[in-house]
């Protein structure tokens, strides 16, 4: 039986950045009118702006994105770099139990993922190199999407210290809100009405532990936790 060593790990940092914000919202002010029963103008603009606030609730709460978007994901070194590994150069390879390996897939945050645009490393120089699609595999079929090296690949080590990888790509279900699943516009209408009906108290954004009950009845079975 092979000898599996698990060493301690660094907290491992990283930044993911709206890089192309959704094109339109899930749900129209027409249509967040027609369900709050509102027929006059007079608050379209503030709907407008609830019904953005809902959808950000929504894809924060569930780590989804509704409507297609693009992200940029920065990372100082790769999953699986052992607390105790000693700086290097160049690339290794290995799957994250064997000692000083670094994962052999990587979860991108964000779901369902529609596509990997770029995986780039930096130098020192903040000169970017491009990372072959024709080394990874992109599984979107898992959620959280992983990216996976193939076989006899290994991820390429920035000589930048802080946000040498990037990894660009796509999220959404679509590109009009009949993409969305169901579930999720259920509970963005009822947090688009519990803040009309509060809009004197709301606070633009709602945070998890503000949301009505209701609503995550509807988000909870969507939800992603990344283990």
């Amino acid at each position: 039986m092979p000898l599996h060593v698990h060493r301690r790990q660094r907290a491992h940092p990283l930044r993911i950045i709206l890089s192309t914000a959704p094109s339109v919202e899930p749900i129209s002010t027409a249509e967040a009118k027609t369900h709050l029963k509102v027929d006059v103008s007079d608050d379209d603009t503030l709907i407008a702006t609830l019904v953005a606030s809902a959808r950000r609730s929504c894809e924060e709460y569930t780590n989804r994105a509704l409507i297609d978007q693009s992200w940029t994901l920065f990372m100082d070194f790769w999953p699986g770099a052992g607390a105790d590994d000693p700086l290097w150069e160049g690339t290794r390879e290995g799957p994250e139990t064997i000692l000083g390996g670094h994962a052999q897939h990587i979860e991108l945050p964000k779901a369902p993922l529609d596509s990997v645009t770029s995986i780039k490393t930096y130098d020192d120089s903040d000169n970017d190199t491009e990372f072959s699609s024709d080394n990874y595999f992109v599984d979107t079929a898992s959620e959280p999407a992983r990216v996976a090296l193939r076989t006899g690949q290994s991820w390429p080590i920035p000589t930048r210290t802080v946000n040498g990888i990037e990894i660009i790509f796509k999220a959404g279900y679509g590109t009009a809100g009949s993409d969305v699943p169901d579930d999720l516009l259920r509970g963005m209408y009822l947090l688009i009405g519990h803040m009309y009906e509060n809009r004197e108290q709301v606070v633009v954004g709602a945070a998890a532990n503000e949301l009505p009950f209701g609503v995550m009845s509807f988000w909870d079975p969507k939800r992603i936790v990344s283990v």
